[in-house]
């Protein structure tokens, strides 16, 4: 850290969607969650899920993807997490490429919560027909057919004060881990990549850098090759 500020960069992941609006209002400038309306349809959709998708072996982890969407706390999904730590809405960005990368290859729409809004959604439109004419399901359906592609996002000299801790609280800890895993910067990448922050305020395009995604194809796929192209 120098002058309150990481002298190292940190990345996020996301897709050539969010492409324009981060350059216009920064990263973590725009809400998509609620600018969607992905809180306002979760309601809906976890009680039509309950009603049509109860034999699919899928719904148990869909379902708890939703509760983290839906803005009542009621319907948290009774017995755990799955092992997930995260609060929808937020912007993360992470000291390690490879971690973020692998965000956007698995989110090809670039938001964890959209992409699971649409998986349910296309379960349900087989069933429901009429849902794909209600808003903002039809703005969802048709964002679903937006050719994209995952992109990267390097940010620079970003101040510590922007920052806190994955699931709230202070990043102190989290930066003295990153200082203690730099002495060995062949595994670095690999050793931060739980190390993971919560943007408080944008970070201006004036501190970024945007890189395609060329290869893998698929987040399940090795990043030890991993080839990006300046956007």
């Amino acid at each position: 850290m120098l002058d309150g500020k990481l002298t190292v960069p940190l990345f996020h992941g996301t897709s050539s969607l969010f492409y324009e609006s981060i350059l216009e209002t920064g990263l973590g400038g725009r809400n998509m969650v609620e600018e969607l309306g992905l809180r306002k349809i979760a309601p809906r959709l976890l009680e039509l899920g309950e009603e049509r998708l109860q034999t699919d072996p899928d719904w148990p982890l869909d379902r708890h993807f939703l509760t983290k969407i839906a803005p009542d706390p009621s319907t948290q999904t009774p017995g755990g997490n799955f092992g997930f730590n995260f609060r929808y809405g937020g912007t993360y960005v992470t000291p390690s490429r490879q971690t973020a990368a692998t965000y956007a290859l698995l989110n090809k729409c670039g938001s964890e919560a959209l992409a699971c809004t649409q998986k349910i959604l296309d379960k349900l439109l087989p069933q429901v027909p009429s849902l794909a004419t209600q808003e903002p399901i039809s703005r969802i359906v048709a964002l679903a057919k937006t050719p994209r592609q995952p992109i990267l996002v390097e940010a620079c000299d970003v101040p510590v004060a922007l920052l806190r801790a994955e699931q709230g609280g202070s990043c102190s800890p989290c930066l003295e881990f990153i200082e203690h895993a730099l002495a060995d910067p062949d595994i670095y990448d690999m050793v931060v990549q739980q190390a993971n922050f919560e943007l408080l305020a944008p970070i201006p395009a004036s501190q970024l850098r945007f890189y395609k995604i060329v290869s893998p194809q698929s987040g399940y796929d090795s990043l030890e090759d991993l080839r990006l192209d300046s956007l």
